[in-house]
C-alpha cells in the first residue's frame, strides 16, 4: 500500500518558509517541508515522494543556497544533525555522515590527532554540500581528501563510489 504525505506528520511541516532555514534568510515556502530524524525513516520518505511523483529537494545546513521567493514544490527533505551526523574516526580515516556539520568533522580529526583538514577551517555547511561543492581555498579542496562516498541512488538503493 502506498502511504501518503499526510502519514508522516509527526515530521512535517506545510508551507514552511525557506528562509528560515538558509544563512541569508531568503526564500519562499516549501510545499512541504520534512525532517526525518532516522535512515529508514528518510528512505521511507523518500519512497513516498517517488510513488507520489513529488518532487525531492534536499536540504542541509542551508549555507551557500538561495531559493526564490515564490518557493519550492514538491518535498524539502532536510537532512541535518541528528541524522546522517555520525563522525568516526578509523586509524587516519574520518567516516561523516553527510549531514555532519563540516566544522563538526574538523574538531573530531583535530581531537583525534589528524592533521590535513586545516584549510577547510572557516567552510559552513554540512559535509555533504562540502563534497557536491568541492569546497575549499588555496591550500586545497576537499575532494583532495575524500576517499569514498556512500550515496543513495534514484532508485533509494545505496551505492557506494571510491577512488
Amino acid at each position: 500500500m502506498t502511504k501518503s504525505i499526510e502519514d508522516y506528520q509527526e515530521i512535517l511541516l506545510r508551507e514552511e518558509p525557506l528562509s528560515r532555514h538558509t544563512w541569508l534568510r531568503l526564500g519562499g515556502p516549501a510545499q512541504y517541508f520534512l525532517t526525518p530524524r532516522t535512515e529508514p525513516e528518510l528512505l521511507s520518505v523518500i519512497q513516498t515522494c517517488r510513488q507520489l511523483g513529488l518532487p525531492i529537494h534536499i536540504l542541509g545546513a542551508g549555507s551557500n543556497l538561495l531559493v526564490r521567493e515564490e518557493g519550492v514544490r514538491g518535498a524539502v527533505i532536510r537532512v541535518i544533525e541528528t541524522l546522517l551526523s555520525d563522525v568516526r574516526i578509523e586509524g587516519t580515516n574520518i567516516i561523516a555522515g553527510g549531514g555532519t556539520l563540516l566544522s563538526h568533522v574538523i574538531s573530531e580529526a583535530v581531537r583525534a590527532g589528524l592533521g590535513g583538514v586545516e584549510h577547510l577551517v572557516g567552510i559552513p555547511g554540512t559535509i555533504a554540500g562540502a563534497v557536491v561543492g568541492n569546497s575549499g581555498g588555496r591550500a586545497g579542496d576537499i575532494g583532495q581528501l575524500v576517499t569514498s562516498v556512500e550515496v543513495l541512488t534514484q532508485d533509494g538503493e545505496k551505492a557506494v563510489q571510491g577512488r
